[in-house]
């Protein structure tokens, strides 16, 4: 090899660019106060972001419990690594922290809970939809989201996330996937996700929503306990 081809740059094919697009649809099961409008911190973090970040402005909490936003973040050009043994797509977590006005408090806000999304999980998928319950939260609040990443440059051989689905994931596949970030935010299921869609043109409760998670847990527990006796049966 000649001194002039040595010093060439070599590209590096464990890298991929994408163009990320992710929409804050909005919070469902959020507390009802006067003067008291609910706000969203997103940051991409390291070692993606650094000073990529950004405030969601302030919407009113509906009669229904709900806060709309349909925010569009755009993450252009964002470069992600490759894992070297399975070649898949490495964690690029945005950060979502859900705060809600208040003048009680010396900062001049409550956070209501954090989400973080895995938007590596959606490279190679077409547009995903996913709820998530609040991670560090009193509430059974959910937030909504929908994920999209094109790919633009880098390596096209990357091989997609055997876990990840274009609908909202079951309760099952959330705990196959418990060792990426996204999954601390606890999918919800395919039916819940819908009931917040649904709430959010219409005038129905969005406490459906709970009582949905709560017959579902309870249909679990049930189940369970059912295997369980028929165990001990001789």
């Amino acid at each position: 090899m000649s001194r002039a081809s040595a010093s060439l740059p070599v590209a590096d094919a464990r890298r991929v660019v994408f163009d990320v697009r992710v929409v804050v649809h909005g919070c469902s099961n959020v507390p009802h106060q006067p003067n008291a409008r609910v706000f969203c911190k997103w940051k991409l973090l390291a070692p993606h972001g650094g000073a990529t970040a950004g405030v969601i402005p302030p919407a009113d909490v509906t009669r229904s419990n709900l806060v709309l936003w349909d925010a569009v973040l755009d993450l252009s050009g964002l470069t992600m690594k490759l894992n070297k043994a399975t070649q898949t797509v490495r964690p690029c977590v945005l950060r979502l922290s859900v705060r809600q006005e208040s003048r009680a408090s010396m900062k001049g806000y409550v956070r209501l809970g954090v989400v973080h999304v895995d938007v590596g999980e959606f490279a190679g998928q077409p547009v995903g939809e996913r709820t998530f319950l609040l991670e560090k939260s009193r509430l059974n609040s959910t937030l909504s989201v929908t994920v999209q990443a094109a790919q633009i440059g880098g390596d096209v051989m990357f091989r997609r996330r055997s876990t990840v689905t274009t609908a909202t994931p079951s309760l099952d596949s959330g705990a196959e996937s418990s060792g990426s970030p996204r999954c601390r935010g606890r999918s919800l299921p395919t039916t819940i996700g819908q009931s917040f869609m649904s709430s959010r043109g219409s005038s129905s409760s969005v406490f459906q929503v709970v009582d949905d998670i709560l017959r579902i847990s309870e249909g679990t527990r049930t189940s369970r306990h059912s295997t369980q006796s028929d165990a001990a049966l001789p």
